[in-house]
């Protein structure tokens, strides 16, 4: 199975229950006509919360280079919130469908 979205692609491993990163390279930015991208490996083996920790970590980076604590704290919580909601749907729908049986019990 592949996730990919624009800047990163995770590749999951069904031998060991784990992901691998890889990340959007940029090769020959200045120049327009050799300019390509390709993935780059960024980490091996991770849990899917693993991954999802690096690829905030790299988008944040991307956006600045340094913050206090209080706005790094909000960017990453933003990022969380907005990766879960594109990432895993139907595990929340799932959740709530769950939610709704054991109600009607």
């Amino acid at each position: 199975m592949i996730i990919e979205e624009e800047d990163f692609k995770l590749i999951y491993d069904d031998d060991h229950d784990r992901f691998d990163v890889y990340t959007v390279k940029v090769i020959n930015a200045k120049d327009l006509e050799k300019r390509r991208e390709e993935y780059s490996i960024y980490g091996y083996s991770m849990t899917l919360e693993g991954a999802l920790r690096k690829i905030i970590n790299m988008r944040i980076s991307k956006r600045k280079e340094s913050y206090f604590l209080k706005e790094y704290l909000k960017e990453y919580k933003d990022l969380l919130s907005s990766l879960k909601f594109t990432a895993m749907p139907e595990i929340k729908s799932k959740k709530k469908d769950l939610i709704k049986t054991d109600d009607n019990e």
